[in-house]
């Protein structure tokens, strides 16, 4: 009787918050270009928002990552803080600097 309870009280509680999780597409990562950032590195960031606002965080994390580099005066691993979250960078299989946040990731390249 207390499991069917349950199940009802479930049900009901189910009801007012309509179905957002199970119909919510998510959406899908696109890979963006950008303009050249710092250094005239050419910027590749995969996100989930729109160009102009991905573009401004990938500018932001190729101006960290310029600065971080002149300070260390090496290209070795490291954190940056930009646009308000913190990027891992390293060389990636191709050569290129990959920074990556929780939920993006910036290409820095210099072809």
């Amino acid at each position: 009787m207390i499991r069917i309870g349950l199940t009802l009280a479930a049900a009901a509680i189910a009801g007012l918050f309509p179905a957002a999780q199970a119909g919510a597409e998510p959406v899908p990562q696109q890979f963006i270009s950008c303009e050249r950032g710092s250094s005239n590195q050419s910027l590749t960031i995969a996100t989930t928002r729109e160009k102009d606002e991905a573009c401004t965080t990938a500018a932001k994390v190729s101006d960290a990552y310029s600065t971080e580099v002149d300070l260390l005066d090496s290209k070795v691993p490291f954190t940056v803080e930009a646009d308000g979250s913190t990027w891992s960078c390293d060389t990636d299989s191709t050569g290129d600097t990959r920074c990556v946040s929780a939920d993006e990731q910036v290409w820095l390249s210099s072809s």
